[in-house]
């Protein structure tokens, strides 16, 4: 199990801002938390799920758009050899954005992990947009 938690308050909105992209100097604070939960089902399936709830508001007068996103990341590997394993993932994203629609998106993917060395290893995945 695990669990992260990040609050940010500045007037520099880039770095509030979960994307880092901003212009303008508004008073602005975000926090991030993100519970997660890994479970060896057996020796050769692993899931992982990941939950994440962002807040961001822009306080005072200024063009700043507040935000809720929920997120969810669910991805299950299997081990085919002791080197080589398949992964299967889901992920669930809904942005609720204050006074303007909101927007949710699913990004299904399929992939594989190759151990290079016993530190080193190569991912690669990929899914439909």
């Amino acid at each position: 199990m695990s669990a992260s938690d990040a609050f940010v308050l500045s007037r520099s909105t880039n770095v509030v801002g979960s994307q880092g992209f901003s212009t303008g100097r508004q008073e602005s604070w975000s926090n991030n938390f993100s519970p997660g939960l890994n479970w060896q089902i057996t020796a050769q399936d692993n899931l992982n799920l990941t939950a994440n709830y962002a807040v961001l508001r822009f306080e005072g007068v200024g063009n700043g758009v507040d935000s809720d996103t929920y997120a969810i990341q669910a991805n299950l590997t299997h081990a085919f050899t002791r080197r080589f394993s398949g992964i299967v993932a889901h992920g669930f994203t809904y942005l609720d954005l204050r006074e303007q629609p909101n927007s949710s998106t699913h990004t299904p993917t399929v992939g594989f992990t190759y151990l290079l060395t016993p530190t080193l290893s190569a991912t690669i995945t990929g899914g439909a947009p």
